[in-house]
């Protein structure tokens, strides 16, 4: 099934993933090993959020997602809480 694009965007930027997503080379359509590589282990733990996201779900369930995503994805999470 195609994906809705616009959804997939608005999880994106709710997960705070638009700075990094600017920076990889193929954008939306990189390429990820299975140990995660290029993302390092906070930026796998957005993305993850950004998957919880997508399609603005009303209920959430979340373990530590502030675990090693740094201040910057600490606020993001705290924001994707209160949407």
């Amino acid at each position: 099934d195609p994906v809705d694009g616009e959804a997939l965007r608005d999880a994106c930027a709710r997960a705070g993933l638009l700075p990094l997503l600017s920076r990889l080379r193929e954008g939306l359509d990189t390429p990820i090993e299975a140990d995660g590589r290029p993302l390092s282990p906070g930026e796998r733990r957005m993305v993850a959020l950004a998957r919880v996201l997508f399609g603005r779900p009303s209920v959430l369930a979340l373990d530590l997602p502030e675990t090693e995503v740094g201040p910057d994805g600490e606020s993001c999470v705290a924001r994707a809480m209160v949407e």
